[in-house]
């Protein structure tokens, strides 16, 4: 069994003319219109989105420092720093993909799981 979203900073930002919907518990980055779904996996994170707007133009939550609730898109190890992906899922750490935290439990593509975040 793995730990729940522990709150630690939490804040939001709307995201403009960006569609977030369906990104819930995947990086973040922010462009000129608010927040925006990552893509590729070299962008600045900014944080883990923990709510799920309906469409663009909302408010969402943003996780930024501490434990999170991330999807992993590929094989995560308990222990290992995490990367993010190009679609704002997080894997084990892969090159010079940015790198957002340690994860605190092993999963595959499609579980969720909690990371301590890196400080963002």
């Amino acid at each position: 069994m793995q730990s729940n979203n522990i709150p630690n900073f939490v804040w939001s930002e709307q995201t403009g003319t960006n569609d977030c919907s369906s990104n819930m518990f995947r990086a973040v980055k922010l462009n000129s219109q608010g927040a925006a779904k990552i893509a590729a996996a070299t962008d600045i994170v900014v944080g883990i989105q923990q709510s799920n707007p309906t469409a663009a133009g909302q408010y969402i939550s943003i996780e930024s420092n501490g434990i999170a609730m991330v999807e992993a898109g590929a094989a995560v190890t308990k222990g290992a720093k995490v990367s993010i992906m190009a679609d704002g899922t997080v894997e084990n750490i892969n090159g010079s993909n940015t790198v957002i935290g340690t994860a605190l439990a092993t999963g595959v593509a499609g579980n969720f799981l909690s990371i301590k975040l890196t400080s963002l």
